[in-house]
């Protein structure tokens, strides 16, 4: 898995809280004709959002911010865990973005994306104590559905 860097200069604040958790999205907007990096990234910093990494149709990971911070990604919504229903999923978790049209049911996300999905978790599951690695539509199932049908 290659690792290129973004200069991201959008939302993020100062975690306080242990990383635990990696929460996987999909990336698109309805107007665009296709997936592209900029197109997310740009999607991402106009509504005042923020995530750690984004995974390009052709497997490239970008890190758009350090883990360190936190990333503004996953906005209302909790654990769906009963004995762990923790909310401010921000606060305790790495966001991924991988680019992909979730809406359409003929979409196939690309070998080369979860391979490099696959490769980014075991990479951050070696660094924090990861216990969790959830879709954007398990902690909103009333708001969201990506990241659709990736499995990692």
């Amino acid at each position: 898995m290659k690792l290129s860097f973004l200069d991201f200069q959008g939302n993020f604040g100062d975690r306080v809280a242990v990383i635990d958790t990696l929460l996987i999205h999909s990336c698109y907007h309805p107007g665009l004709q296709s997936a592209k990096v900029k197109d997310c990234f740009d999607i991402i910093a106009e509504c005042g959002c923020s995530v750690h990494y984004i995974i390009d149709e052709d497997g490239q990971v970008y890190c758009t911010l350090p883990d360190e911070y936190k990333a503004y990604h996953a906005g209302r919504g909790m654990l769906p865990f009963m004995l762990d229903a923790r909310d401010r999923i921000n606060e305790f978790s790495i966001g991924i973005e991988v680019l992909g049209f979730y809406d359409d049911p003929n979409y196939e996300f690309t070998h080369a994306a979860l391979l490099s999905l696959r490769s980014l978790i075991k990479r951050l599951r070696e660094k924090f104590p990861i216990q969790y690695v959830l879709g954007h539509h398990q902690t909103s199932p009333s708001r969201k559905r990506d990241p659709g049908r990736i499995i990692w």
